[in-house]
């Protein structure tokens, strides 16, 4: 159910179910070479047009068969570019999971063109697309492992992902969901962001000081002259290291954390570094200059149904208490959309799709179900659910002119 739209956004955050729902055009062939990249997209004006023009949508075509993460990032004013980690994928005219070879692999990256009044295209790429062999778009070197992506950014015109490497978990059960586990971070740099990704030049650059459980990596942003990544250690404690932009392809030197004494110290030591806050990890951290404060959205807490914020006006902190901005119809008993198998994940805000007149944050989340089967057989699980919940601006006093 949308709520009315307001002339000024409201102090308080309220509960909110906002499906958005877009108009989808034919399939055509997209040539990003011929866009203007933004060089730094920490930059990019959240008003540009992609919130009155039209809002991520994810039609299951292309013989792309739904996926998650939906990691985004805006190519330029019209373009976003979305990153899934697990996909399931087909031929090319398939629209059904529960069909003879379908296949699952590890990510895949779609390009979303909002050029006229209220439509968009979309369209799907992973390697070897349409064979009995499908591959992902980014691969690691050690046969058996995968990349799930977890956050991607531009800097000066080339594309940043931060792939998280997954291997299999000793002595895991034949029928445990989570039989993986997360053996490390690589940040893969595409210098030809904007060529089609079947003729993306990928390399591949080892974060080997980043280790979960004690220095996962939660979430990164951009501010001024350095990428700051969030960490969550044991998704208990949270806390903040940085590297300088101009020397960002060297992995093995040049990080700083935020210590106890709130100084940056050289190096990453996670016994010295401050706790910004304790509880669960973030997903997304954007500016928004309507509060004039980072806004941090939450991972979900397994099998809950609330999706949460914190604010702060420096990335250091303070930071506010959590904020419940959402509650998940697939995992909230006595809704027509749940099941008791549901679990949701990875909220993450769309801030290219922000609109500063409304104050209106469009956010996408995952929803997955334990049974396999069910999730093969019903379309609406595995595929990214969008929604739109109003940013608060009580210190601001109301949304921008």
């Amino acid at each position: 159910m949308m709520i009315p739209r307001m002339l000024r956004c409201s102090v308080l955050l309220f509960l909110i179910l906002a499906v958005t729902s877009c108009v989808h055009t034919p399939p055509l062939y997209v040539n990003l070479s011929q866009h203007n990249p933004i060089i730094d997209d920490y930059k990019a004006l959240t008003n540009a047009g992609l919130a009155q023009r039209c809002c991520p949508e994810f039609p299951l075509k292309d013989g792309w068969l739904g996926g998650d993460g939906d990691v985004s990032v805006p190519l330029d004013a019209t373009t976003t570019l979305f990153l899934f980690s697990d996909s399931y994928v087909g031929q090319q005219n398939q629209t059904k999971r529960n069909v003879p070879g379908t296949k699952i692999i590890a990510n895949t990256v779609a390009i979303q063109s909002c050029k006229w009044e209220d439509e968009s295209e979309i369209n799907y790429f992973w390697n070897r697309m349409y064979t009995s062999n499908p591959r992902p778009v980014f691969e690691p070197k050690k046969h058996g492992n995968k990349f799930w992506v977890n956050d991607a950014f531009l800097l000066e015109g080339k594309l940043y992902v931060l792939l998280e490497e997954i291997g299999e978990k000793e002595n895991a059960a034949p029928d445990d969901v989570f039989n993986f586990t997360q053996v490390g971070y690589t940040m893969a740099k595409i210098d030809n962001p904007y060529d089609t990704p079947l003729t993306w030049n990928i390399d591949y650059l080892p974060l080997p000081g980043f280790q979960h459980p004690q220095t996962g990596i939660s979430c990164l942003t951009r501010h001024k002259e350095y990428v700051y990544f969030f960490i969550n250690n044991n998704d208990r404690v949270q806390q903040l290291v940085r590297k300088a932009v101009t020397d960002f392809e060297d992995m093995d030197h040049g990080f700083e954390y935020f210590a106890r004494d709130r100084s940056w110290q050289s190096g990453i030591e996670t016994a010295d570094m401050d706790t910004l806050f304790t509880g669960f990890r973030c997903t997304t951290v954007k500016y928004h200059s309507a509060v004039k404060k980072w806004v941090m959205i939450k991972d979900i807490q397994f099998k809950t149904n609330e999706i949460k914020m914190r604010c702060s006006p420096e990335l250091t902190g303070p930071w506010s208490e959590e904020r419940v901005v959402y509650t998940i119809p697939e995992t909230t008993p006595g809704n027509e959309h749940y099941h008791e198998n549901n679990f949701c994940y990875l909220p993450r805000e769309c801030t290219q799709n922000y609109n500063s007149k409304s104050c209106e944050m469009v956010m996408t989340y995952d929803v997955n179900n334990f049974d396999l089967s069910y999730v093969i057989n019903h379309e609406l699980i595995y595929t990214p659910r969008v929604i739109t919940i109003y940013l608060p601006v009580e210190e601001s006093g109301g949304p921008e002119e």
